[in-house]
């Protein structure tokens, strides 16, 4: 029962949740000798409780042991591949013009940039079902995803200008520029909190690009809100 119990353990460490922990085995061990609760021990590992009560009652201080050695491994495991996943996402983003272009410029060009969104929407889809909605990468991947389609829809029936260089928009200009505007503040927030979240590099000119239209996005829309208060009192 020990080993199976264990087993269902190590199986269980596919929460995709990255967990440290603070004590060595051999505090855990004496802390168990000496009548810790089983809180007590998951507090000191940032184990879950009921990891810690199944491996003891599989089989004593032994099976906590193995059972959290296995689940620490299995987490830590989980993390480095979310780390993977969102270098990965973050390596094909570095790589759109998006955000290293002038918005200006590349909001003459409909037709390419809703390309690029489904690309990106795709992708970061993509990472999201494989890293899992419960992670806590899962919102700032959801904020790109959304922002991709919902630069999509409102951009639907605008395409590239043929002679003045203009883009033709049905929603109106200036209904165009502001989608654009959103697209790329929330691409590069999300870009923002995930390489923060999963400590990943950004190349030092992207960073800048990033940093710089996370700012602008953030400032829009604490104005944007203000403005709606205000229609609103």
């Amino acid at each position: 029962m020990g080993a199976s119990l264990v087993g269902l353990i190590a199986m269980s460490g596919t929460t995709k949740k990255a967990t440290s922990y603070g004590v060595t085995l051999t505090v855990l061990g004496v802390m168990a000798v000496v009548g810790a609760t089983s809180k007590d021990v998951a507090d000191q590992l940032h184990a879950p409780t009921w990891v810690v009560v199944a491996c003891a009652v599989a089989g004593g201080v032994g099976a906590v042991i193995a059972g959290l050695i296995t689940y620490r491994k299995t987490v830590l495991q989980d993390a480095e591949t979310e780390r993977e996943i969102v270098a990965a996402l973050i390596t094909f983003l570095e790589d759109r013009r998006l955000l290293t272009e002038e918005g200006g410029y590349q909001s003459h060009f409909p037709d390419h940039l809703r390309q690029s969104a489904e690309e990106i929407r795709r992708r970061a889809n993509d990472a999201l079902q494989r890293i899992g909605r419960r992670s806590r990468l899962a919102p700032p991947l959801l904020q790109i995803q959304v922002g991709a389609r919902n630069f999509q829809e409102a951009s639907e029936g605008a395409t590239n200008g043929i002679h003045s260089g203009r883009p033709t928009t049905p929603m109106g200009l200036q209904s165009y520029l502001r989608a654009c505007s959103h697209y790329r503040g929330d691409i590069a927030l999300g870009i923002k909190n995930l390489a923060e979240i999963a400590n990943v590099p950004l190349d030092p000119r992207f960073e800048e690009a990033v940093s710089e239209e996370a700012r602008a996005a953030h400032d829009r829309r604490a104005y944007e809100e203000g403005t709606q208060r205000d229609h609103i009192e």
